[in-house]
């Protein structure tokens, strides 16, 4: 009887062990992937206010170029080399640009430019396909005049993302009539990528969806 009392017993105590164990490692378990979903969510937030960072850099450097007498005698149709002479690679790279577009206020393309690294000087006019797709998407191109309320938008082009500021083109004392609209853009790829991978010291890449919202490559 005894033996079978004890028998008994130390079944009882390992089925407890046993179960001890398993609840604990299943709250373990838990507790690891709560951590690591807090530290997911900690590190998407940190690249996102990096991003959100940057594309408010691209507003105040449109702000900047939108309201002087140079850029809306150029929309205006005066000074046509303002573009060329203002918009050099130096000054694209200083400020993080890739592409700069003018529009009078008939939605004609003054001037269209962008970095080109097998073009003498580095930059060089957009290619035509480039500009019918910006003319194509003109109308969502509607600047805000307020700052309170930037005009920061995303398109999507054929083979990639574009990050851009529409402001419209007024004198330097900030008076009107607009003479057209400036559009500063940045190209979301390796880049930009890299950039937010060192601002941040989190890995960081940028991947081109389709139009099913699935991955079809990386942005270049």
């Amino acid at each position: 009887m005894r033996s079978r009392t004890l028998i008994a017993a130390c079944l009882a105590a390992l089925v407890l062990v046993v179960g001890v164990f398993y609840a604990s490692r299943a709250v373990l378990v838990r507790s690891f992937a709560d951590i690591e979903a807090d530290t997911a969510r900690q590190s998407i937030e940190r690249v996102r206010r990096a991003l959100e960072a940057e594309l408010r850099q691209l507003e105040i450097s449109t702000f900047d170029y939108a309201e002087w007498d140079d850029t809306y005698d150029h929309a205006a149709g005066r000074l046509p080399d303002f573009a060329a002479s203002s918009f050099t690679r130096a000054t694209l790279n200083a400020r993080r640009l890739d592409l700069v577009w003018v529009v009078d206020t008939e939605g004609r393309t003054v001037s269209a430019l962008g970095l080109d690294d097998t073009a003498a000087g580095g930059v060089a006019p957009l290619p035509a396909k480039l500009i019918a797709q910006l003319e194509q998407n003109l109308p969502l191109l509607r600047p805000q005049r307020r700052r309170a309320e930037p005009p920061l938008k995303l398109m999507r082009l054929a083979d990639r993302a574009l990050a851009f500021a529409a402001v419209p083109i007024l004198r330097s004392d900030g008076s009107g009539p607009s003479a057209g609209t400036l559009v500063f853009g940045r190209y979301l790829g390796k880049a930009l990528a890299s950039h937010l991978a060192e601002t941040t010291q989190l890995p960081v890449e940028m991947t081109f969806l389709d139009d099913y919202g699935s991955s079809s490559s990386r942005l270049p």
